[in-house]
Order: C-alpha cells, then structure tokens, then sequence
C-alpha cells in the first residue's frame, strides 16, 4: 500500500509448501513461493522470473472487494486458479464454484469444464471475453481484468457471471487468480 514500497519483490520462503500455502501467500501480496527445502536453481529461476515479471503479483485487496460487493448483494462467489502457460488448464476451484456450474465438488467441475477456463465460459462469449481479458492486462500495470459472460450450467441453465482475475507469477508459472459471483438474479 506504500508506493516507495510497493516495487520492492518478496518472495516467500516456507516449510509451507502446500497448494493452499502458496495461494495464500500470493494472496497476500507475495510475487512468488518456494518451499523448503528448496533447490538452488529453482531459487535462482524463481528470482530471475520475479525480476522479470514484477508486476505480476497481486497490487490491491481488489479481489476481496469484488467478493464482498457481490456478497453483500445476495451473490454466490467462487475461486479458481488457472495456469496461462502453453496448456491453459484450472489447477483448483473451490467448492462454490462448483455449486455455481451445478457441479457435486472440484473434480466434477474439473471434468465438466474438461479443465480450461475455455470450456467455462458460453462459446457466443468466448471470443469476447478473450480479447477484454488481453486488452485489460496488456493495458494494466497490476495485472488486473474483470469481465462478464454467460456461462452453461451442468443441468443446462444458463447464468451470467462477473469475474475479476489477477495475473500472477506463484513461483514456477503463470497463473490467474479469478473470484467468480454469479450475478444472474441481480439487476445492475
């Protein structure tokens, strides 16, 4: 939140070294993870890549404003972590994003979805949400985009969503960070 410190990289550095670790400490500002005990040339590539992508972190408490906006409104909201690498795949969705696909639990949604963030999205707005995801992020120094899209539940319902997702660098790879609110029964 201090501009003169908000340039500086932190890497966290912990015995930690579960998936829910490593979202946590990016949640909370962190540029990268690496667990303990760590191999030297993971350390070395890990500060290399945080050099090279300093923005790629979360900036702001965004996503946690996004949640309890659309809370507040009666919303149901979920999380999901997608990696942007060579193969786009969801490496974890909580239990609320599954309710809102109309999914049991995480691997249903998983193969329901057939893991990418693609198949989630309704295919008359994939084309739509592809370019304003690009253009928000190309144009943005944190890293930052929020759209809106229909989705196709697994019973077949079509619901609208609002999405908010940071692009972040979590110590090995790209990924994106996405509150989801289902926002079909609100009037905006």
């Amino acid at each position: 939140k201090e501009p003169a410190y908000s340039t500086i990289p932190i890497i966290a550095m912990t015995a930690n070294a579960s998936d829910a670790d490593k979202r946590d400490a990016l949640l909370w500002g962190m540029n990268a993870h690496v667990a303990k005990p760590f191999d030297v040339d993971k350390l070395y590539a890990t500060i290399l890549n945080v050099l090279e992508h300093k923005n790629y972190y979360i900036h702001t408490d965004a996503l946690d404003k996004f949640k309890q906006k659309y809370t507040k409104m009666g919303c149901v909201c979920g999380f999901f972590v997608y990696q942007v690498d060579f193969e786009e795949k969801i490496i974890f969705a909580d239990q609320t994003t599954a309710d809102i696909f109309g999914c049991t639990d995480e691997k249903d949604f998983l193969q329901f979805v057939n893991g990418t963030f693609k198949t989630m999205v309704h295919a008359d707005d994939i084309e739509q949400v592809q370019k304003a995801i690009n253009q928000q992020q190309s144009s943005s120094s944190a890293n930052l985009d929020l759209v809106d899209y229909d989705i196709i539940r697994k019973d077949g319902q079509i619901r609208h969503l609002a999405d908010i997702g940071y692009k972040v660098f979590d110590g090995e790879q790209l990924v994106y960070f996405v509150y989801i609110a289902d926002i079909t029964d609100i009037n905006l």
